[in-house]
């Protein structure tokens, strides 16, 4: 076999099994001249058949209109690595464009390997930070007031939760990145939104609605990394 070659062996874990998804991790991380694995989760894969519209996609993974982004600008430079497709997606989406999903394009994309070699307290700060950034520079002033009591009910709920369980690291991004947004970065946050505000094109309402409750997503959270005990993306 020739060594420009590589067998592909595809595992599909039927079930999402998540021990099936421990064995072959300690796999993938074998270097071998011969054999590359690929591990498919049924349950993703099936849940992903049909295209429909998001408001962003991994830049890992999509295509972008180069007239679209004559007109919204390229990767904003306050980001370094981490969100900063999502930032892109968001401002492509309240300028009036569209996100769509092809669940027949076919993309090799080996995910958080370059994020890997840069993992640490850092990384993870600032990605927290570029998510409050994000927010406050490109959503509409009246979804942010709707949406400020629940937020602060959230984020003072999740605070408790993570005092009493001693999720230390976890309180500390969370409350480091505020601290970045509302006394570091302030003034280069509204700069930023001023300068943002000839993209907003959609109604307000429209981004709204295309809003997912956090509740649902949180006491899956709170399952997952309180009761079972797994560790979170701040705690890797």
């Amino acid at each position: 076999m020739s060594k420009s070659k590589k067998l592909p062996v595809v595992i599909l874990n039927w079930n999402s099994f998540k021990d099936t998804k421990e064995c072959i991790n300690s796999v993938l991380e074998e270097n071998t001249e011969k054999v590359k694995i690929y591990l498919l989760d049924y349950e993703s894969i099936y849940n992903y058949s049909v295209s429909f519209e998001n408001i962003a996609a991994c830049a890992g993974a999509a295509l972008y209109s180069t007239e679209m982004l004559k007109d919204i600008g390229l990767f904003d430079e306050y980001f370094e690595t981490g969100y900063e497709d999502a930032e892109l997606g968001l401002r492509a989406f309240i300028a009036g464009y569209k996100c769509l999903y092809e669940p027949k394009a076919i993309v090799y994309h080996k995910m958080g390997q370059s994020v890997k070699k840069i993992f640490n307290y850092n990384y993870v700060l600032k990605t927290q930070t570029n998510i409050h950034y994000t927010y406050i520079k490109l959503v509409h002033w009246q979804v942010i007031a709707i949406n400020l009591i629940p937020n602060i009910v959230r984020f003072l709920i999740i605070t408790l939760i993570n005092i009493f369980f001693l999720r230390w690291r976890y309180f500390r991004i969370q409350y480091h990145a505020l601290y970045k947004i509302f006394f570091k970065d302030w003034i280069r946050v509204m700069n930023a939104r001023k300068e943002s505000k000839r993209l907003r094109r959609i109604h307000w309402w429209k981004l709204f609605l295309k809003q997912e409750f956090f509740l649902k997503r949180d006491i899956k959270n709170f399952y997952k990394f309180i009761i079972k005990g797994e560790k979170s993306y701040f705690e890797k």
